[in-house]
């Protein structure tokens, strides 16, 4: 779940253009899950040299940072519902779909 979280904050960072802030979270934050030889990881700094990451089949259907976050959330709400040992332990707030009818229901 980290991995993913931090993984969005670095597509956020080249997002945006900011490849300083993009290498300091894959240095400090992304390679403690890889090994010196993982292609993942050597996928992820490939990244840094090019001007659009969605030119990568793996990040082609990313858009823009909200829904990238809508699908990072929906994504860690599976993983915490597979894991067993978070299953019961994390509850999610319920959030209205719509601001307006909850303030309807309130009324």
């Amino acid at each position: 779940m980290l991995f993913e979280m931090r993984k969005q904050k670095y597509l956020e960072a080249l997002d945006n253009s900011d490849r300083v802030k993009a290498l300091d979270i894959l240095m400090t934050g992304l390679k403690e899950f890889f090994s010196d030889d993982d292609h993942v990881f050597r996928g992820l700094t490939l990244l840094l040299s090019v001007n659009d990451f969605r030119q990568n089949e793996l990040f082609s259907t990313y858009t823009d940072a909200k829904s990238a976050r809508t699908n990072l959330m929906t994504k860690l709400k599976n993983l915490i519902a597979v894991n067993c040992l978070l299953r019961e332990k994390v509850k999610f707030p319920s959030i209205p779909p719509s601001r307006s009818m909850h303030l309807l229901q309130q009324r």
